[in-house]
């Protein structure tokens, strides 16, 4: 009784925990994601945590210091998990075909954030789409635009 008495009121509880309890699955998994195709090609760029930080607040509608908290817990969570599958099982099943489509969109704005594709960003991205139901067709068509809107953006 006296362990669950200190979890209610949040004693001894790791930072990562009590974020947990203020960010839902879903957000917690998308986040994940995002936090993971950032880091694929083993560098993170400022432009690159400027995009999540965007994508999040955008995605969520929060404030910097929860975007903050969220993408702490997500690199926690990407850190413990051991596969993409846990977190793309339940987003399978709680995101709609557009809001799947919209989480490729946007982990492809994540990876074109510094304006280089890695091989590994490459093989991420058609890993989780293809864990997501997203066809080959819907990938590639998504990578384009993504694409096509960041050199409109950057005038190359």
């Amino acid at each position: 009784m006296f362990e669950e008495l200190k979890k209610i009121f949040g004693i001894g509880q790791e930072a990562t925990e009590v974020q947990d309890v203020l960010f839902d699955n879903e957000q917690l998994s998308i986040a994940a994601l995002l936090v993971h195709a950032m880091i694929a090609d083993g560098e993170t760029s400022d432009v690159e945590v400027k995009m999540l930080q965007e994508i999040l607040i955008e995605k969520f509608d929060l404030e910097g210091g929860q975007v903050d908290m969220l993408i702490e817990a997500a690199k926690q969570k990407e850190q413990e998990s051991i596969d993409l599958f846990s977190f793309t099982r339940n987003l399978k099943a709680s995101l709609n075909k557009q809001e799947r489509l919209k989480l490729v969109e946007d982990l492809w704005q994540i990876v074109l954030a510094d304006g280089i594709i890695d091989e590994f960003e490459d093989n991420i991205i058609w890993r989780l789409a293809d864990l997501l139901s997203i066809s080959r067709e819907e990938r590639i068509a998504l990578k384009l635009k993504v694409k096509a809107e960041h050199e409109a953006r950057s005038g190359s």
